[in-house]
């Protein structure tokens, strides 16, 4: 079972794709990135190695496509890469032709390779750090998918190359489960293996498309003493390969999710990872927007004279509050509002008082302010109505002190 396992890694080893432009087009700078750019009106150049076999020269779909864009606004370049049966070799010859791509570049650069070419960016990286005309700190950063296994590598016949210590910022990039570059590491979890194996198959070349500047990941970030950091991504896997052939022959989701949940963490056992942080990590955030200098607040007053000048607009809406101790004011009615008002309450004066109903009616004119009436009495105004009298059948006490107020 374990031969079957590295046969069936190694076969898979370098077939992930990887997204370059050609040296002919012309991309804006890009919205976010590793280091400062020097100078900001030249875009930064991507140097890209291929993977093996067809991967070796990738289509422009692949260039443009690849992590989500993640080199999208770079003038991308792809670098000649045998992906040969004879794993050593390309490798060897990979990392020649991107050191002299990265001699031969001026500006801001990014070099990177995915798979079987990996291990080639990390052999520049070394060769740099003893290379006195090597760019500038913030002139270079490295970018590393799916770096493949040590077991991988040496049944490959290839030679493990680690990272060096380095001042340039490195960011590698694995999925979870892939036997290829996340074989466990306690070999005795049969679980645990069967599962990579199948990821292998399933995510190697899938996740080369997950778009990790806007989706989160599992990260974790480590500075040396020469001023580099390196940031390692780990694209989570929500559904163990293991179960997927239960989910193609049609398992109840929720069985799967069971089934999922109870085999995990013997699965997770077997690798032995730092602790890492959940979300997006700093480097690949796009930079905050920019405030506009010249945007001044509107105020209400600015509002009011904008509808003034645009009949047709909606009126402003006005907010009041009202607090517990103010008093309610009754709310203005129009003059039909009011004529209604009048009658209904004509009719309920009529339906709770018993009496003379016109002597009602009267009363209750009476009681209405009347807005063409003279400020001053005159001196030959006529006595009040008798209808006011206190002794008068069926006039409750509140009419009286109404007349009385009016006198």
């Amino acid at each position: 079972m374990y031969r079957i396992c590295v046969l069936l890694s190694v076969v898979m080893l370098g077939v992930s794709p990887v997204v370059v432009r050609g040296p002919g087009d012309v991309a804006a700078t890009s919205e976010w990135s590793w280091t400062t750019l020097a100078d900001e009106s030249t875009s930064p150049t991507a140097l890209l190695v291929g993977g093996k076999g067809g991967y070796a020269e990738l289509t422009d779909e692949q260039m443009r496509t690849a992590f989500g864009g993640l080199f999208a606004d770079y003038l991308r370049v792809n670098v000649p890469f045998p992906g040969s049966e004879d794993f050593q070799e390309s490798i060897e010859v990979g990392a020649q032709n991107l050191y002299d791509a990265v001699q031969s570049t001026s500006g801001v650069k990014l070099i990177g390779a995915v798979s079987q070419s990996a291990p080639a960016v990390y052999d520049v990286l070394r060769r740099l750090s003893n290379d006195p005309a090597r760019p500038a700190d913030d002139e270079l950063t490295a970018f590393v998918y799916a770096y493949p296994a040590r077991m991988v590598l040496s049944l490959g016949g290839a030679r493990y190359i680690p990272l060096p210590e380095t001042p340039y910022d490195v960011l590698t990039v694995a999925a979870e489960y892939d036997g290829l570059t996340d074989f466990p590491h306690n070999w005795l979890n049969f679980l645990a293996v069967l599962n990579a194996i199948m990821g292998a198959v399933e995510l190697h070349v899938d996740r080369a498309f997950f778009d990790i500047r806007t989706n989160p990941t599992e990260f974790v970030e480590i500075a040396n003493d020469l001023g580099g950091t390196t940031t390692h991504v780990l694209i989570p896997t929500e559904r163990l390969p293991l179960l997927k052939s239960w989910e193609d022959a049609g398992f109840a989701p929720e069985f799967i999710s069971f089934m999922d949940a109870l085999l995990r963490p013997i699965i997770d056992s077997a690798y032995f990872r730092p602790k890492m942080t959940v979300g997006i990590p700093e480097p690949l955030r796009p930079p905050p927007a920019t405030p506009t200098p010249d945007a001044e607040p509107v105020v209400s007053e600015q509002r009011l004279e904008v509808f003034g000048q645009y009949p047709d607009a909606p009126p402003p809406v006005l907010e009041v509050t009202q607090h517990e101790d103010d008093p309610v004011e009754p709310a203005a009615v129009s003059g039909e509002q009011e004529d209604r008002i009048d009658v209904e309450w004509s009719l309920e004066e009529e339906a709770a008082v018993s009496g003379d109903a016109e002597g009602d009616l009267i009363d209750r004119d009476r009681n209405v302010p009347q807005a063409e009436e003279s400020a001053e009495p005159t001196i030959g105004d006529p006595e009040p109505s008798p209808i006011n009298d206190t002794s008068s059948e069926g006039v409750a006490p509140e009419d009286n002190e109404d007349s009385d107020a009016g006198e």
